[in-house]
C-alpha cells in the first residue's frame, strides 16, 4: 500500500472518530437543554398560574406579591447560572486543532 493511501486512510479515521465526538457532545447538550427547557416550563406555569386560587386561601395581597416577585428573582438567578455553566462547557478550539 503506498504511503499516500495509508495517509488517506488515517485521515478518514480521524476525521470519522472527530465527528462521531462532536456528535455525542451535541446529543448530551441537546439533551441537558431539554431537560432545562422542561424546568423552566414547569417554573412559568407555576408562575402563570391563576392567583384566584391563592386569593381564596385568605392570603393578603402583599403576600402574594412579595411570594411571586421571589419566585421570578429565583429564576432569574438559575438562567444566570444556566448561561455561566453553558460559557464554562463550550469546547476549546485545542481539540480541532490536532485536526489540522
Amino acid at each position: 500500500m503506498s504511503s499516500v493511501q495509508s495517509l488517506r486512510e488515517f485521515i478518514g479515521e480521524r476525521l470519522t472518530a472527530a465527528a462521531e465526538e462532536i456528535f455525542s457532545h451535541v446529543e448530551d447538550t441537546i439533551v441537558q437543554l431539554e431537560a432545562e427547557l422542561e424546568r423552566q416550563r414547569r417554573l412559568l406555569d407555576i408562575v402563570l398560574q391563576p392567583h384566584a386560587q391563592l386569593q381564596t386561601a385568605g392570603l393578603p395581597n402583599s403576600y402574594l406579591r412579595n411570594q411571586e416577585e421571589a419566585e421570578l428573582l429565583q429564576i432569574k438567578e438559575q438562567e444566570e447560572e444556566i448561561c455561566i455553566s453553558q460559557d464554562e462547557e463550550q469546547p476549546d478550539d485545542s481539540a480541532y486543532a490536532e485536526l489540522a
